[in-house]
């Protein structure tokens, strides 16, 4: 399982991926008032997928929607000792893993 390297020190953070074939950006936010990350996806075509979409721990991105190429991203502590995400664990403990747990 591999799982998608943040640099949290460069939030706001936009970077393109390539996953599943098909290359995609992706933006990572933080919000410092209330402790939590978001992301926004869009395709190579600049579709957005999803825009501020809040990262909840062993929640899918995308959960709501259904794109046929766009893998499992979710972050995750596979320790399963953090219950949410935060600045201190994120990037550390709480990864943000591409595919399933054994994949």
């Amino acid at each position: 399982m591999s799982y998608i390297n943040i640099i949290k020190e460069n939030i706001p953070y936009k970077f393109d991926i390539r996953l599943n074939k098909l290359t995609y950006t992706m933006e990572i936010n933080y919000n410092p008032d209330f402790d939590f990350f978001t992301v926004s996806v869009a395709d190579s075509m600049g579709t957005v997928l999803t825009s501020g979409e809040k990262l909840v721990l062993n929640k899918e991105i995308l959960s709501t929607q259904s794109y046929v190429n766009f893998p499992t991203v979710k972050p995750l502590d596979v320790s399963g000792v953090e219950k949410e995400i935060t600045w201190g664990n994120f990037g550390k403990t709480v990864l943000l893993y591409v595919g399933g747990v054994g994949e």
